[in-house]
């Protein structure tokens, strides 16, 4: 029977460089390279071979990551002469993580901050499919080829809005409403 069948993933298509070195110690139960590899990642040869910046963050969380947010995402998404290919690599390249989902420092929170520091920056984030949306896949859909922690970004093109997402061939682009559940990534 199928339910017996157990695979495991071995090759990571998500993470590179740094943050794939100290996901995989902590895959292991290594904490004490996890930790070396975090505390010693702040400098790559290539945008994205993912590195690791660790900070300490204040009370006023937006005023923490508008820099970051206005130096590594902003550019690429009012850039309208970056392919879809292109805006996907830059998204890729520039990653907040987070410890838990909730709480000052979680995932909403630093979403929430997030897309203040993009709409002062001229992002229409008022809509829930916003261009510029940088997404996570929740459910698999096989018939999508979409896949649980896939990351895409919404662009909105001739008037449409889609989730692009990275695909061996190049870019797939799939209508939001078709999607599984998905988050704000």
């Amino acid at each position: 029977a199928l339910h017996a069948v157990v695979t495991t993933l071995r090759k990571s298509y998500r993470t590179q460089g740094a943050i794939q070195q100290a996901c995989q110690a902590i895959k292991e139960g290594d904490s004490k390279t996890a930790w070396k590899v975090a505390t010693e990642s702040s400098e790559a040869t290539n945008a994205s071979d993912g590195v690791i910046h660790l900070a300490t963050l204040p009370k006023q969380l937006t005023t923490a990551l508008r820099s970051m947010v206005k130096t590594h995402w902003v550019p690429h998404l009012l850039n309208t002469k970056l392919k879809q290919k292109e805006k996907l690599k830059a998204i890729d390249a520039f990653r907040i993580l987070c410890p838990t989902h909730a709480g000052p420092y979680g995932i909403e929170s630093v979403n929430a901050a997030v897309e203040t520091i993009l709409k002062s920056e001229g992002v229409d984030t008022s809509e829930p499919w916003y261009a510029g949306r940088s997404i996570i896949i929740q459910k698999n859909n096989n018939a999508l080829g979409i896949f649980n922690g896939d990351t895409g970004l919404t662009l909105r093109e001739t008037n449409e809005t889609f989730a692009c997402f990275n695909a061996p061939d190049g870019v797939r682009l799939i209508t939001p409403t078709l999607l599984p559940e998905v988050k704000t990534a």
